[in-house]
C-alpha cells in the first residue's frame, strides 16, 4: 500500500503503523515528522 487514503477513524492507526516502519516513515516525513 503506497498511499494511505484511509477513513478518518483509521487514519491514526495507519499513520502509527507507517511511522513505525522506517521505509514508510521515510516516504511520509510530512506525516511522521
Amino acid at each position: 500500500a503506497a498511499k494511505f487514503k484511509a477513513p478518518a477513524l483509521m487514519k491514526r492507526t495507519v499513520r502509527d503503523a507507517c511511522c513505525s516502519d522506517p521505509r514508510c516513515s521515510g516516504k511520509h516525513q510530512d506525516l511522521c515528522g
